[in-house]
């Protein structure tokens, strides 16, 4: 009937009255009204939108009989028992309806801590109360990611709520940053909706840490943290500089990278990577800026343009592409010239009262040459046919003296000698000028006794050049001569030049006056030392390693296989060491030159030598990563080129006595032992648990244990170790 009831219902231990105030009766019906008894959740509450976590332990259940159909209100009363942990909000509580399978959710009125009705029901069924479940927030990865911005991505499934996404950002999970989701809001009811951010002004190579939000009519959730790092700016060109016969110094630009990040050096013509120490090698190795510093890459090639470019590593190992590059050439070893001998006359002054004669007279200083290695012994002269020549020493050529003469006949000279013992490829320049009416053309003769000359190159034509003491350097008087042709001016004790008058023809066309005047400055002798060694040493090696061999000449890429980046043709990097036959040498722990090389799939590798070994014997000796250690039969004698291979012959090899000193592969070629993982001298049990750990882990890349070269620790690789462990296998060299 229309009217109120209650229901007087409950449990074991607690009373759970429910009120019924029908309001319309359209059929009359009996309802039967109950409560559950276990401290449960509604069997089917996870496909509502109640909170499991935020839900009133009991529920309730009215079931009409004899076609009862009625609009109605009910009060639902529960105890504090019931509660959720942490306890519930009566403001947040609802209730939901389940049905025929399905939730619905009528009208709320008064709710409080005990109790909450529900107003205008026509449903009957099962009713639960709780809080609303929040909207569920998952932060995504972040992608787009530059050195100075990112996207970042999330979820926001509603679960019924109107909710307002946000992301927040930063260098620390205390984040500091907001910006709102695109889209900013998601409409309720609507599942799962994908939302992003674009953030800008973001530092290079730096964590950053952010999560999502919805903001919701009761309340705000967060979801956990992620991170991310922004790439690392390119790099700037390189510095480069500093250049010797075989090094260069290069600097990184590190272009706003921050301190942590890692840098690799790469040079572009050999494919090779500096390495700490400064040589190069095939593999990239990654420091800060403070660690590189200026690096000084040794072991190049004199007289030879390197270019190197960098690349930056962020903090998870994203790299940039390489920078500009920059290059620098190494120093020439062709000898340099060095000034034997070079007379300026700043040092000399012709005698007053005797400056007239077939030869010029010194008041002060004398005929040595003023400047240059060897100038003992050196003099300088003059010889004129005419006893009325005047002689002086007026401003040179830039300078304040220079040897002043008229009275000019055909043959009239100026004489120098010089010592030019331990040098060749002798050059001599000077500078000479005149008056128009002095004479116009010179040649240069040569003797190596002072009695008989020689002729040398074109006649040298004069100009009047008008010299200044604090004048710039007349280029057109100088006047250049080069003797390296001529070997038996090299090693003399006593060398003669002359420089001598050819005719009289003047300056100016017409014939040479009395008065007519020459000027000689700067006469200079240079030669190279003799004991420069010219030579470029070049070390070529040839040899196979026995797993890496796949017939006819040709071995795996190994370094190709695992970095598609380099050469086609690079197997494997090795050193190779040069031993001293000697016993204090051979005894030492470190050998005589040590230098990476970069091992080509037909066997090949080259590396250039210090010229000071050229000469002398050593023996090689080649060291794999997973290879014996390998030794040439005999000491090898270094000349400009030298070649060794170690493919064409077992005894090209040291041996043990016992085994053949290279494994034969085939098609009448030999190959060095492969299997010593650990490299401690022979490959056995150790190695081959080695190749077993790395094969059971599925190891991919530059493994040790990869005795194959294919990028894989298999059981192609155990098979080799295992079959060479059975030959009892050392390193056999010389002691």
């Amino acid at each position: 009937s229309i009217g109120s009831r209650t229901f007087e219902i409950g449990g074991t231990n607690y009373y759970r009255p429910v009120n019924i105030n029908v309001t319309t009766l359209d059929t009359a019906g009996v309802l039967t009204v109950s409560v559950s008894q276990q401290d449960n959740n509604h069997p089917d509450l996870a496909s509502s939108t109640i909170s499991a976590n935020k839900s009133i332990k009991r529920y309730f259940t009215l079931i009409p009989g004899n076609g009862l159909s009625a609009l109605y209100d009910a009060v639902f009363n529960f105890n504090v028992a019931d509660q959720p942990a942490g306890g519930s909000d009566s403001s947040k509580l609802f209730v939901g309806n389940y049905y025929g399978s399905n939730w619905s959710y009528p009208n709320v009125g008064i709710s409080t801590a005990k109790s909450i009705q529900i107003l205008g029901s026509r449903q009957f069924g099962d009713f639960a109360i709780g809080e609303k479940n929040s909207p569920v927030v998952v932060a995504l990865a972040a992608d787009s990611i530059t050195p100075s911005s990112a996207r970042l991505n999330g979820t926001i499934n509603d679960n019924g709520f109107e909710s307002t996404g946000a992301f927040d950002y930063g260098t620390s999970i205390g984040y500091g940053n907001s910006v709102t989701s695109n889209p900013q809001v998601v409409s309720a009811n609507t599942g799962v909706t994908g939302v992003s951010a674009n953030i800008t002004s973001l530092t290079p190579n730096t964590q950053y840490f952010f999560r999502i939000n919805a903001n919701y009519s009761n309340g705000t959730t967060n979801s956990s943290s992620r991170s991310f790092y922004t790439l690392a700016s390119v790099p700037g060109a390189p510095a480069v500089n500093t250049p010797t016969q075989t090094t260069l110094n290069v600097t990184l630009v590190t272009n706003g990278n921050p301190s942590n990040t890692l840098f690799a050096i790469h040079e572009t013509s050999t494919n090779q990577y500096v390495q700490a120490n400064g040589s190069m090698g095939s593999s990239p190795l990654w420091q800060t800026v403070s660690v590189w510093g200026t690096k000084t890459v040794i072991g190049l090639a004199s007289n030879t343009t390197y270019t190197f470019e960098v690349r930056a590593q962020n903090g998870d190992s994203v790299l940039t592409a390489f920078g500009p590059a920059a290059s620098g050439t190494t120093a020439s070893n062709l000898p340099t010239d060095t000034i034997i001998a070079k007379w300026t006359f700043e040092g000399i002054s012709i005698a007053s009262t005797a400056n007239t004669g077939t030869s010029p007279l010194l008041s002060l200083g004398n005929a040595f040459a003023d400047t240059g290695s060897q100038t003992s012994g050196s003099s300088f002269s003059a010889l004129h046919a005419g006893s009325l020549t005047t002689w002086s020493t007026p401003a040179g050529n830039g300078s304040s003296k220079s040897i002043l003469s008229n009275t000019w006949a055909a043959g009239d000279y100026y004489q120098f000698k010089v010592n030019t013992t331990n040098y060749s490829n002798i050059k001599v320049s000077f500078d000479m000028t005149g008056s128009n009416t002095g004479p116009s053309t010179f040649k240069l003769q040569y003797s190596t006794d002072g009695l008989t000359f020689t002729n040398f190159g074109n006649n040298a034509t004069l100009t009047n050049d008008g010299w200044s003491p604090s004048g710039p350097h007349k280029s057109a008087s100088l006047k250049s001569f080069d003797f390296s042709g001529i070997a038996s001016l090299n090693n003399q004790a006593a060398l003669y030049f002359r420089v001598v008058n050819v005719n009289t023809i003047s300056i100016s066309g017409s014939t040479v006056a009395a008065g007519g005047t020459n000027r000689i400055d700067n006469f200079t002798v240079k030669g190279t030392v003799n004991n420069v060694v010219n030579n470029i040493t070049q070390l070529n090696v040839k040899a196979y390693l026995q797993g890496y061999y796949i017939g006819q000449g040709s071995m795996n890429a190994g370094l190709y296989n695992i970095d598609n980046t380099l050469s086609s043709t690079s197997s494997d990097s090795v050193t190779i060491n040069l031993w001293a036959p000697d016993a204090t040498s051979l005894n030492n722990s470190t050998a005589n030159y040590s230098a990476r090389c970069l091992l080509q799939s037909n066997g090949s590798m080259s590396l250039t030598l210090n010229d000071s070994m050229v000469g002398k014997s050593y023996y090689i000796a080649i060291k794999h990563r997973n290879s014996i250690e390998t030794w040439s039969a005999n000491p090898i004698l270094i000349s400009s080129t030298t070649n060794y291979d170690f493919t064409d012959n077992a005894n090209k090899a040291y041996g043990d006595g016992v085994n053949p000193p290279l494994i034969y592969v085939g098609n009448g070629e030999y190959a060095f032992y492969s299997g010593d993982v650990n490299q401690d001298g022979t490959a056995d049990a150790t190695d081959l648990q080695v190749a077993e750990n790395d094969a059971y882990n599925f190891l991919f890349g530059y493994n040790l244990s990869d005795c194959n070269g294919d990028g894989a620790s298999d059981a192609a690789d155990m098979q080799t170790i295992e079959n060479n462990a059975n030959l009892f296998l050392f390193t056999a060299r010389p002691h």
